[in-house]
């Protein structure tokens, strides 16, 4: 039911500024990253992988908190080792649970 309410088309239209502004600075960055580091070429490395891990979490950071947290700041650091261990505990199955009879 919470998933339901959150991911309701509501609550995302509610929600679409959020993440028009951030894959709007997203997209700012990247050609800033380009722009400063590109010499003789147009070309230039960049860790995507990196990029959309950051734009996920600031989006992330910006439902849950309400304000815009600098990605790399004490608290989003925090931010992030929390939803990791979240999400390892989550994704961890206990044997016990599923097959009570095997519970130590």
């Amino acid at each position: 039911m919470v998933v339901h309410e959150i991911l309701s088309n509501h609550r995302l239209n509610m929600l679409s500024h959020v993440w028009k502004s951030e894959i709007k600075m997203f997209i700012n960055g990247l050609y800033t990253l380009w722009d400063t580091n590109k010499v003789n070429t147009d070309m230039v490395l960049v860790d995507l992988k990196q990029r959309f891990r950051d734009l996920a979490m600031n989006v992330i950071l910006r439902i849950i908190s309400g304000k815009k947290i600098a990605i790399y700041s004490e608290e989003a650091v925090e931010f992030h080792e929390a939803i990791r261990e979240f999400m390892e505990h989550i994704g961890s199955l206990a044997i016990g649970d599923t097959l009570p009879f095997l519970r130590w």
